[in-house]
This record gives structure tokens, sequence and C-alpha cells, in this order.
């Protein structure tokens, strides 16, 4: 009963915590829809050309909130190799976090797999999808490609939605998801290996 009651804690603990692992690099996309929510409430379309509420507060939110996503990726990896690999590095190590956790609070292989493969894929896309379809819903692609002028949003400039088109067109996608699949390949091995070895 003890061992029952503790292994179901510990269960608890490491859904939790890979739900927390899985949320936190997305949290500049989940403020800017928060964000967006709170502006539609208070009768505000981001097409507008006043401030919404007179203030700029709600546009530079989502200015911050797409730099440091979409702004610090390509200010960054593109223009320095240390960058390049220091946040690939951390992607990886992130998503092997995530894989250790998927190990330690699930005990069937198939699910290991299939939640590893899922996560997998959030962290194989998202990182470079997830600032655009963020702006998908505040301004169009177009209006806000770099060189194409003054991109506003709820009335005020949003100067790193630039970032984010360009994003979507650089290259590091390829290399984000080319990794993201190997960390997985690596972990699938590994857990099959492990449960056979247990079984025998």
């Amino acid at each position: 009963m003890a061992t029952a009651s503790h292994e179901r804690k510990t269960s608890r603990w490491t859904h939790l915590g890979l739900l927390v692992l899985v949320i936190i690099p997305f949290l500049p996309e989940l403020a800017i829809w928060i964000v967006a929510g709170f502006a539609k409430v208070m009768g505000c379309h981001p097409e507008q050309q006043s401030l919404c509420m007179g203030s700029t507060t709600i546009s530079e939110i989502i200015n911050w909130a797409l730099k440091l996503s979409a702004g610090l990726i390509v200010t960054h990896t593109t223009t320095s190799l240390r960058w390049f690999i220091a946040f690939f590095a951390a992607l990886g190590i992130w998503l092997t976090a995530c894989l250790v956790i998927i190990t330690m609070g699930w005990k069937r292989l198939s699910s290991r797999l299939a939640i590893g493969f899922a996560v997998t894929l959030i962290f194989a896309f998202l990182p470079f999808l997830g600032p655009g379809l963020a702006l998908l819903g505040l301004a169009e692609p177009e209006a806000c490609s770099p060189g194409s002028g003054t991109c506003k949003i709820y009335g005020s400039e949003v100067q790193e939605a630039h970032a984010v088109v360009r994003l979507w067109s650089v290259e590091l996608q390829w290399t984000g998801i080319l990794l993201a699949f190997a960390v997985f390949a690596i972990y699938a091995v590994a857990v099959v290996v492990l449960s056979r070895s247990r079984r025998q």
C-alpha cells in the first residue's frame, strides 16, 4: 500500500514537472494570447490605428514577448556561431530533460514512446512556428515583413514582428527538427533496451 501510494505521488509530480517544462519555453506566446484576449474584452482590435485604451502598453507587451522568442533567436543565432550552438544545445538539453521525466513518470513502453514523440514534435516545430502563430491573429505577415515599413498592432509599432517573419524563412527550422528527432531516436532506443532488460 505504501509503495503504491508513493508511486502515485511520484507520478503526479513527474506529470506536473513535464507540463511545466513544456510550457516554460512558450510563455511569450501565451503572454501574447492572454494580452490579446484582454484587449478584445476591452473592445480593442489589432488592426485599429488608434492606441488601445489610449496607451501603448498592449503593443509594448507584445513587442517584448516577440523579442524574447523570435527576436533573440533571429538576432543572435544568425550572426554568431556561439549563440547558434548555445541555442540548439539548450534546446536539446531541455528536450532531454522532458524525456527523462517521461521515463520517470510513465512505466509502459508505449506510453513513454507516444508521449515522448508528442513532446519531440512540440520542440521540433513550436520554437520556430509559435511566434508566427501568435502573430497571425494580430497582423498580416506581409504587412510586417522586413523592409515593408511600420508594423502596427493595436495602434502602435511592434518592431519585433519583423523578426517573426524572418524566423519563418530562416533555415534554423531544419536544424531544430533534425536535432529534436535525433534526440528522440536515441531516447527511443534507450527506453526499448531498458524495457527488454527489465523483462529478462
